[in-house]
């Protein structure tokens, strides 16, 4: 009955390490994961703050309205060329988000 017990005391610490080492190893995981986040917001936060002053220094309001009177000039083929960037986008898509079988 001793060895038995022994043996299921050393089963049972093997397991126990093994599960540290998986803790250890997704912990590892995750907190590459959160830099990689801490990054990425960094970089937008930088970007919308460029924008944000982009759009302080120049007057955007007479742009808007200029795109205003060139979508009234212009509607057809304005529509005409956002159905050709809409289908251009889309194929771009679709070949970089689907993985080939061969």
């Amino acid at each position: 009955m001793s060895t038995l017990t022994s043996l299921i005391d050393e089963k049972v610490s093997q397991v126990g390490e093994h599960a540290e080492g998986l803790t250890q190893e997704t912990a590892g995981t995750l907190h590459a994961a959160a830099s990689s986040v801490r990054a990425g917001a960094a970089t937008a936060a930088k970007s919308l703050d460029q924008v944000g002053s982009y759009i302080e220094k120049h007057n955007l309001n007479a742009a808007i309205g200029k795109s205003r009177q060139l979508v009234r000039r212009y509607p057809a083929e304005l529509v005409a060329i956002a159905v050709g960037v809409g289908f251009l986008l889309g194929v771009a898509f679709v070949r970089f988000t689907h993985v080939s079988k061969t």
